[in-house]
């Protein structure tokens, strides 16, 4: 059978299920909801449900080595999967996450409490409560993945990294009836200097991957999963980044275009650099003295004002999300420069562009701890770091990534260093800074345009030792 396309979700679980502000008649009708989900007779409405639910994100295809991947969390890597779609042995289906975590709650829903009050217990599962409603999930998703791989036809999962807990009973129970799951790893920046971090963080939550295989860019971060005990040799796949094939057969043939007058700055939090802040709201500190705090009003600030001194310049301020973060920036903006955003005509701030686009637009690019600075470095951008307040205080030594390359960047040490910096690295005053071969390999891995054949090569193994096993 053939991707069925998304149709109309049922009413009730639009209405009801999905609801955020429930009163005492939806809550009573989520539990009754549930109790009758769970009952075996239901699966197959169940799935007739989630079968109109998929969206198809690509469709190939006429090789007979043709493979079919369900993915999970696709707003998340929506880059990558781009890439993975294009090449012409694979198609992707997309299973929406809401419909995963509505799935996940006719179990997980019990545990909310005890969550609350324990964040890893989940992970551990070590509470009596916690393995209960696990072994359930898992018995449940066993059966259900098995019908919908029926309906659908899919050879494998795919989700975006190791860590979700959305995904931990998927992993076991897809793997348990021989079916792969595969982790395309989205972040991959540990700079040698959180690696400590990094794997103590790992080990504290009692994260584990229970699936087939992990795709990684480079042997830093294998390194830490492997220290971490996320995963094993067997299991890791250093292949490089998928979304870098694009720049690399973008720049390699010449099909880039000549940048506009635009600065860009890739925002980030006050947790930068896996700096943990206990009492932190969405990566941003609640106090003035804890956290990248006046490094982020500092630059954003500058920034604004730069846009606001030249307004002949598109700025860009992009958060990875909109909301609170949006706020944040509008308020640091207002602290630094006593002016509001909305009053700079040529400043935008928005998430909804995407990165690479918003990169080949832009001459100048800013930020830090990013790859996309290695990106923006790629397309021949010039590319600014500050490092100022923090960054260059009580944080440069634990939390600044790059510590061995920051050559290759303009790193202003002041507000008015800043200004500085942008205006000539605009205008082409500033010297041209190459991207150093060994930074590509330490972080980018395996950079030649291929990282989408290495990875379904690898995937297609996988598969084809199951459908023989099977």
């Amino acid at each position: 059978m053939s991707v069925m396309i998304k149709q109309p979700a049922n009413r009730f679980i639009d209405v009801v299920i999905k609801s955020k502000n429930k009163g005492r008649i939806k809550k009573l009708a989520v539990a009754i909801f549930r109790r009758i989900a769970r009952q075996k007779w239901v699966m197959p409405l169940i799935i007739k449900y989630v079968v109109s639910e998929l969206t198809l994100l690509s469709s190939n295809k006429n090789s007979d080595k043709k493979i079919r991947l369900l993915v999970l969390n696709e707003e998340r890597y929506k880059a990558d999967l781009e890439v993975l779609s294009e090449h012409p042995d694979v198609e992707l289906i997309s299973l929406p996450s809401a419909v995963q975590h509505l799935i996940n709650s006719l179990w997980v829903s019990e545990l909310r409490e005890l969550s609350q009050k324990n964040p890893v217990a989940y992970f551990e599962c070590k509470e009596p409560a916690v393995i209960e409603v696990r072994n359930k999930l898992a018995i449940f998703l066993q059966d259900f993945i098995l019908r919908l791989k029926y309906k659908v036809k899919f050879d494998a999962l795919v989700t975006c990294t190791f860590y979700y807990r959305q995904d931990k009973d998927w992993e076991i129970a897809a793997e348990k009836i021989g079916i792969p799951f595969f982790a395309i790893h989205k972040e991959n920046m540990k700079d040698p200097i959180v690696h400590k971090i990094s794997i103590d963080g790992y080990k504290r939550k009692h994260i584990k991957f229970y699936g087939r295989r992990i795709f990684l860019f480079n042997e830093l971060e294998k390194s830490v999963l492997l220290n971490a005990d996320v995963s094993t040799e067997d299991k890791v796949s250093v292949v490089g980044g998928l979304r870098m094939d694009r720049i690399f057969k973008r720049t390699d043939s010449g099909d880039v275009k000549e940048p506009g007058r635009k600065v860009v700055l890739f925002s980030f939090h006050h947790c930068i650099g896996l700096l943990d802040i206990p009492d932190a709201i969405r990566y941003f500190s609640t106090r003035r003295d804890v956290g990248f705090v006046e490094y982020f009003d500092l630059v954003h600030g500058m920034v604004a004002q730069f846009a606001a001194n030249n307004p002949d310049v598109e700025v860009v301020i992009k958060p990875k999300w909109e909301e609170e973060w949006n706020d944040h920036i509008r308020n640091a903006i207002e602290r630094v420069t006593g002016i509001n955003p909305d009053a700079i005509p040529n400043l935008k701030i928005t998430g909804k562009v995407p990165a690479q686009t918003l990169i080949e637009e832009s001459t100048v690019v800013v930020g830090l701890n990013s790859t996309t600075l290695l990106e923006a470095k790629l397309f021949g951008r010039r590319v600014v770091v500050p490092l100022l307040a923090e960054a260059r205080g009580k944080y440069f030594d634990k939390h600044v990534y790059f510590h061995k390359y920051l050559d290759t960047f303009n790193t202003p040490g002041s507000p008015e260093e800043i200004l500085v910096a942008l205006d000539e690295e605009l205008n082409g005053i500033s010297p041209v800074r190459d991207l150093n071969h060994e930074m590509i390999r330490d972080y980018l891995g395996v950079y030649d345009g291929n990282v989408a054949n290495r990875m379904v090569n690898i995937m297609r193994s996988e598969i084809n030792v199951d459908k023989v096993q099977l």
